[in-house]
């Protein structure tokens, strides 16, 4: 086991080595990408002497080599090298660190030509900083190390903390802050014995910080685990899609009167596709009616409850969508009300886009008038920035499409979704019109990888977001308006698959989630999954 002392040289070899990995991160993690023969990992250390001893099992077949690499608190190469496995698939080595500081080391231990490492924190105290253990052996094998904040989620004026739990802890201790890196009280007085926390009392719209400590049959405390901030978790939703709709819009105006209100069909979606813009501009909520006057009826009370009769309404598409018998029912109401619609679902949406008097150069959105994900994944962004969204047939360029473009030379034209649901001749069209336009195309391998994109792609440098079902679109159509309120993406999920939404959220730190609907449309659990660091 040869020492590598020079640090630039160790950093060339770490690289070559971990290539795909480096950068330290404060979380006990097997990928499973990516099968490790690396297991049953004990990590030992002494602070008399430095020492450091790591030991564990390699399986069969995944040759003898074991390769590690450990990074000191700083993120800096303490050692690295490679060892050759004991018999029966073991392995065990010792070194000394060089850079022995207290904190947190993260080893990342990995089998012959693994790039995906087995990755395990320890604390190491002791060394040139001291340390808290009070000079205790650190091999003792009641010594505990520091847990990993598994979720941290508030709900109103309280917050539930879970953790990993930690071998040989007779308890923990939790410590809260208001600042990420400020001072931290530890806010239970009693040992926690079980490994989640609920903490009341709090102030609502306030983000809170926490830091876990596990405590050793010795009262003796391990480092603090790395500060999670507390995920403000909001559910909205009713009996019913209308009802939803409704506790949307009360959200929305809590505290004061809309300036007018949008109806929209609660069966179906085209016609509404465009209409975030449309009520974001007048200030306005979606509201999702029925068939009838009788089964809309708790929405045209909300209306005539918090609707001044000099304010407008507006109606999206013709009878088939938005029936006779509710607008004359409104109209007798005394309200100024304007039925948008057309022949069909292209000329409803023109009539839409052209309420919104978009100047001249500003962008624009081509989405599918087919199917309703990908319009509503861009449409709280696309309101917040006025670009209208256009929707079009799959394969050809639709001429109010077209004659749209020419007239007002939008500088870009974003196309949401893959060329399954438009067409790369879609893409030629608009280049023939004008070969200087600037066309952007947001599409995945399926609706959700599109909206996650599209969340991406615009990204709104808040701490907040809106999740709402991908497989319906009423939660999601009522709620587009007020994600942009909230100046939030609307992000589309499913109950099946949240990895690439959970990473969306970790990555730009998003810290208030609100839920579209109703347990029907999003379980718990899947939101349990979502807000897991």
């Amino acid at each position: 086991m040869k020492r590598v002392k020079n640090k630039v040289l160790s950093a060339i070899m770490s690289a070559m080595i971990f290539s795909s990995l480096t950068m330290a991160r404060p979380l006990v993690r097997v990928h499973a990408s990516e099968a490790n023969p690396i297991n049953n990992v004990t990590i030992n250390t002494n602070i008399s002497t430095n020492q450091v001893t790591i030991q564990g099992n390699i399986t069969s077949g995944s040759g003898k080599n074991v390769t590690i690499q450990i990074l000191d608190p700083n993120g800096s190469i303490d050692y690295i090298g490679q060892t050759v496995s004991g018999e029966n698939g073991k392995f065990i080595f010792t070194f000394k660190s060089n850079n022995a500081v207290s904190g947190s080391y993260n080893a990342k231990i990995g089998g012959e030509e693994v790039t995906a490492p087995y990755e395990q924190v320890f604390s190491f105290s002791g060394g040139s900083s001291g340390g808290s253990s009070g000079g205790r052996d650190s091999s003792d094998s009641s010594k505990v190390y520091s847990p990993t904040v598994v979720s941290a989620v508030l709900s109103g004026t309280s917050a539930n903390v879970s953790w990993s739990s930690v071998q040989n802890a007779k308890g923990y201790y939790v410590y809260r802050s208001t600042i990420a890196n400020g001072t931290y009280t530890k806010i239970n007085s009693q040992l926690i014995t079980t490994t989640s926390y609920n903490d009341t009392g709090l102030t609502a719209g306030t983000t809170y910080y926490y830091e876990i400590t596990a405590v050793d049959s010795n009262g003796i405390e391990s480092d603090k685990s790395a500060s999670t901030a507390a995920v403000s978790f909001q559910r909205i939703s009713g009996a019913d899609r209308m009802a939803t709709s409704i506790a949307i819009a009360k959200e929305q105006f809590s505290s004061k009167q809309p300036d007018a209100v949008v109806l929209a069909s609660g069966n179906d979606f085209p016609d509404a596709l465009g209409g975030a813009g449309l009520a974001y501009k007048n200030n306005a909520p979606i509201l999702l009616v029925g068939n009838s006057v009788n089964d809309s009826k708790t929405v045209l009370d909300y209306i005539t409850n918090n609707l001044s009769k000099d304010k407008k309404i507006y109606v999206l598409g013709g009878t088939a969508s938005v029936s006779q018998e509710i607008f004359n029912y409104i109209t007798a109401q005394g309200y100024n009300i304007t039925r948008i619609g057309g022949k069909d679902r292209y000329e409803t949406n023109q009539k839409i886009v052209d309420n919104l008097n978009i100047a001249k150069g500003t962008p624009i959105v081509i989405s599918s008038g087919n199917n309703f994900a990908d319009a509503l994944s861009i449409s709280s962004i696309a309101s917040i920035n006025g670009y209208p969204i256009l929707i079009n047939d799959k394969d050809n360029l639709l001429a109010n499409v077209s004659n749209y473009i020419t007239s007002i030379q939008p500088s870009t034209i974003y196309i949401v979704g893959g060329t399954g649901v438009i067409s790369a001749n879609i893409e030629t069209q608009i280049k023939n019109l004008n070969g200087n336009i600037n066309i952007v195309r947001l599409g995945g391998k399926d609706r959700y990888e599109t909206s996650t994109l599209i969340a991406e792609k615009f990204n709104l440098n808040t701490n907040i977001i809106t999740i709402a079902s991908g497989l319906n679109f009423p939660d999601a159509l009522s709620g587009s308006v007020l994600a942009a309120r909230k100046n939030s993406s609307v992000l589309l999920v499913d109950n099946n698959d949240v990895s690439r939404q959970k990473q969306l959220l970790n990555k730009q730190k998003i810290t208030n989630v609100i839920v579209l609907g109703g347990e029907g449309s999003i379980k718990n659990n899947t939101v349990n999954l979502l807000l897991e660091k």
